[in-house]
């Protein structure tokens, strides 16, 4: 299981701190006015950036299954059942004279 399907709201939280955490890292980049800073903080958020789409493409499984050329696994045949077995069932009664049938 992903992290998503184990606590999809773990998922969100820190799905939103590296949003946040990147336009804060944005913003003071800008605000350093330093092109070394600027350009080890862009270098940053574009390789988070491929990491992220990786994984969502990872969830999301291959384009194969989409466009039918994956191979579809056979299960193999059931195992043949094996012959009923006889049970033997009390006598039906019929309910006595005067008797309420449901009780």
């Amino acid at each position: 299981m992903s992290f998503i399907d184990k606590s999809p709201g773990a998922f969100i939280a820190a799905v939103n701190a590296i949003l946040y955490g990147t336009v804060l890292v944005e913003v003071w980049m800008l605000t350093t006015s330093s092109l070394a800073v600027m350009g080890l903080f862009m270098a940053l958020i574009i390789v988070l950036a491929g990491l992220l789409c990786r994984y969502i493409m990872d969830l999301m499984g291959s384009e194969e299954y989409i466009a039918g050329e994956q191979h579809v696994v056979v299960a193999p045949a059931p195992a043949p059942a094996a012959a009923p077995v006889a049970v033997a069932r009390p006598a039906a009664t019929a309910p006595a004279m005067g008797t309420p049938v449901l009780s």
